[in-house]
């Protein structure tokens, strides 16, 4: 079922095909990024955005021992204004929770993709789109950077980490996730109100 934890994989295998365009924002090493380069072929193109330095060292030796010449990786975070902003490090074992925090943490460069449309526009081309957004309560900062993007009518879906704890932390909520997917004309997959954690899968409602 889609919407459903630990589904990713399943929807870009459902979702993406040849010649599309795939942004995963919180790429972390590159599981979904290199899975989406080997679906989309030559003819499409991936956008990774990492903000770690140490994950993004490693994606980059991920994407050069596949040989995905498709994927362009880019080292910054994605928010609803550009500036610098703290990435608090998990362990090596955790390396999914980094996340923003405020006071001390590694410098992370914030990029509000609103403020360069017309880059990422050139970059997507006239391919259709699949977005995966993981960034540990984030995601409502995120969506507003990409709002040009997700009012493509090329965008065709739209995955997002959804988790309680995470979103109230960088004072966000489930609620606002769900509000403005809707306001930019997304309906959902599926919206588990029991689950703390889950994968949600948003598509254009026309």
């Amino acid at each position: 079922m889609l919407g459903q934890y630990g589904q990713v994989g399943d929807e870009l295998v459902t979702r993406l095909k040849p010649g599309m365009c795939f942004i995963d924002v919180g790429a972390n090493q590159g599981v979904f990024s290199l899975m989406a380069a080997k679906i989309v072929g030559a003819e499409g193109r991936v956008i990774s955005f990492e903000p770690s330095r140490r994950e993004f060292a490693v994606l980059l030796r991920n994407i050069d021992c596949n040989r995905a010449d498709n994927i362009l990786p880019i080292h910054c975070g994605l928010a609803d204004r550009t500036g610098l902003a703290s990435l608090r490090l998990a362990g090596d074992e955790h390396t999914g929770l980094n996340h923003y925090v405020d006071g001390l943490g590694q410098p992370s460069l914030q990029l509000d993709l609103r403020q360069c449309h017309s880059l990422v526009k050139e970059l997507i081309g006239s391919r259709s789109t699949v977005i995966k957004i993981d960034v540990e309560g984030y995601e409502a900062k995120v969506i507003r950077s990409l709002e040009e993007v997700l009012r493509s009518a090329g965008t065709v879906s739209v995955l997002i980490e959804i988790d309680g704890r995470n979103l109230t932390r960088q004072e966000s909520c489930i609620d606002e996730i769900y509000d403005y997917m809707d306001s930019i004309g997304y309906t959902h997959v599926h919206r588990p109100g029991y689950m703390p954690h889950y994968d949600e899968v948003f598509y254009r409602a026309d």
